[in-house]
């Protein structure tokens, strides 16, 4: 399992570090979602072991009682998850920590216990398509922590990265040491790295960003992605590109009409970035397949309509990615420009759905899941109207300044300069610039939002949910 990660909400990671901060040693057990090489993990699979459950607890082992560590089980066995995870504390570990051999054994009987009786269990109460069940454990210290998965022959393999969806993302090595210092960055980069330091640019050069529509927004996000030494980018669209795009669209010229406007940008950024993996992904975004969204580390949306919004909206909060959503305007009489952003961090911010500033057209997207006979009475109604397609005017000063805000904004979500920006707006007639952030107004998750309370995390557990074929076709 070379390069398996572990991802969690931040809510979920603080609430470990604070469990794993007192004198006598502690555990946790969660269940996680693998897809790939990625492991999520969602807040409601997470069992912090209280005091009362030990039957042994001291500075150097921990035993839990019988009836709860087979209740832990029964939970694993009905949760669908095929991870689990096994967590606990060496107290007296500052900057150095790792595994003991106690931890050792009893990590291959875990390891036994899943491939019999576990996996036993897992199939018995539904989960027949799980063919076996992984195991992660871990070990933490006071400022550092230790993972590796356990394989059935008796091998341990470190985990290489810990993925902390917060206000501000942290990606964490896993293996037993405190943070260590950075390797300088590439000359190329030394003007960048005057601003963000050795240590911003290591983390910029490994993430990966999807970037969801790649034309006049979109691909102007991609080129400035790719000169600050993002490691890696997935450039989702299926459109070909049109002489009309060519007042706006970033590296494509006349002779590239005709083409994937991915081919074309993907071609651009490896010519002046080489050291950046860009992976063109030309389908429809409904059929991109779930493994690119679990490999992903965050969204920047560009697309134009609110059924692709609420669907990527869906895919940020399943798979643990947080989304900056883009939105541009020009109205031509009397003229005005007028842009949006949007910040979703699942488990820390409201998704597009419950967010309490509204910016979903919910007819528009209950047309794009109806049925024919409820299109029909959705027309009869008067709310699904049919008109010739309007040309939208685009030029490349307004996707410039929007496309720079919502770079701006990945880079504080990376590197926590100030409280996270939530929603922001501007309106160029009247001189309106707007930005809501997390310090005056936290804009938290909706307990009783359908797509935060039942799809956190869920990955694999859930499929996304994809518009009729009556709607793409229109």
């Amino acid at each position: 399992m070379t390069g398996l990660r572990l991802k969690v909400t931040g809510r979920t990671f603080g609430a470990l570090k604070e469990h794993f901060s007192e004198a006598d040693e502690h555990m946790a057990i969660l269940f996680g979602q693998r897809h790939g090489d990625t492991v999520l993990v969602a807040d409601r699979d997470v069992q912090i072991i209280q005091d009362s459950a030990y039957v042994h607890r001291s500075a150097g082992r921990v035993e839990l009682d019988k009836t709860v560590n087979n209740l832990i089980h029964h939970r694993f066995a009905v949760s669908g998850c095929n991870t689990y995870i096994h967590l606990h504390d060496h107290p007296h570990a500052d900057l150095l920590v790792d595994f003991s051999p106690v931890d050792d054994a009893a990590d291959l009987d875990l390891r036994g216990f899943l491939d019999t009786g576990g996996l036993e269990n897992v199939r018995k109460f539904g989960g027949s398509g799980i063919e076996r069940i992984e195991l992660v454990t871990g070990v933490f210290g006071s400022e550092c922590v230790k993972l590796r998965s356990v394989s059935s022959d008796g091998s341990f393999t470190p985990v290489d990265s810990l993925f902390v969806v917060d206000e501000v993302l942290d990606q964490i090595r896993p293996d037993g040491r405190a943070r260590q210092p950075t390797k300088p960055a590439d000359e190329a980069l030394e003007r960048q790295v005057a601003f963000v330091g050795t240590a911003g640019q290591a983390r910029l050069s490994q993430i990966t960003v999807m970037i969801a529509g790649v034309g006049g927004v979109g691909s102007v996000i991609a080129e400035a992605m790719a000169r600050m030494g993002v490691g890696r980018l997935l450039l989702v669209d299926h459109d070909l590109v049109e002489v009309t795009n060519l007042n706006r669209l970033v590296g494509a010229g006349p002779t590239d009409v005709g083409t994937p406007k991915v081919d074309v940008l993907k071609r651009h950024l490896t010519s002046i970035t080489p050291a950046c993996t860009v992976e063109a992904i030309g389908t429809n975004l409904f059929d991109v397949d779930p493994a690119s969204f679990a490999a992903a580390d965050l969204i920047m949306s560009a697309t134009d309509d609110s059924v692709t919004r609420s669907y990527l909206n869906r895919a940020a909060v399943q798979y643990l990615l947080p989304l900056i959503d883009h939105g541009t305007i020009i109205d031509p009489s009397p003229l005005d420009f007028r842009q949006r952003l949007s910040v979703v961090v699942p488990g820390t911010t409201a998704c597009l759905e419950c967010s309490a500033i509204s910016v979903l057209d919910g007819q528009e997207i209950a047309d794009a899941y109806a049925t024919g006979d409820e299109r029909r009475l959705f027309r009869a109604k008067g709310y699904v109207q049919d008109h010739p397609e309007i040309i939208s005017p685009s030029v490349m000063a307004l996707n410039l300044q929007i496309a720079g805000l919502g770079v701006q904004e990945m880079m504080n979500l990376l590197f926590g300069w100030r409280p996270l920006t939530t929603n922001a707006y501007s309106a160029w007639r009247e001189g309106a610039n707007k930005r809501i952030d997390r310090s005056v107004f936290a804009d938290l998750p909706d307990a009783a939002c359908p797509c935060c309370s039942n799809y956190l995390g869920s990955a694999d557990l859930a499929t996304l949910p994809t518009p009729t074929d009556e709607w793409r076709d229109d």
